[in-house]
């Protein structure tokens, strides 16, 4: 009996090691997985912050472009807007000057054929 008890001991012993060697080597495999799932996690984590960093910072390149490019056209708009005001008046002044002197021309030449017609009807 004490040599059964003995062997089972031993046997129990060596059982429980090789249940620690597997628990321990469970351990180690899974820690490793679990540390290349945190690396990839930390990276992942890491390039999503880098594309809405950079997506921030193009939006916010693209909306001052935008309202630059706004600025400068509203300028221009101005700009060709006084300018057609400018070549609008210049030219109403110059019809205006036209159309008097083209009314002054009738008028002299309506006053000569007055004329003309009166010495006609008086000669007659």
């Amino acid at each position: 009996v004490p040599e059964l008890a003995k062997g089972m001991a031993k046997g129990l012993r060596e059982f429980r090691k090789a249940t620690d060697d597997i628990k321990r080597e469970i351990d180690n495999s899974t820690t490793e997985i679990r540390r290349e799932i945190d690396n990839s996690s930390r990276s992942f984590r890491r390039d999503i912050t880098e594309i809405d960093r950079n997506l921030k910072k193009d939006a916010s390149e693209i909306n001052r472009n935008l309202k630059k490019n706004l600025t400068d056209a509203n300028q221009n708009l101005k700009k060709d807007a006084e300018e057609i005001t400018k070549d609008l008046k210049k030219d109403a002044a110059e019809i205006d000057k036209n159309l008097k002197k083209d009314a002054a021309e009738i008028d002299k030449n309506l006053k000569k054929n007055a004329e003309e017609i009166s010495k006609n009807i008086k000669s007659d």
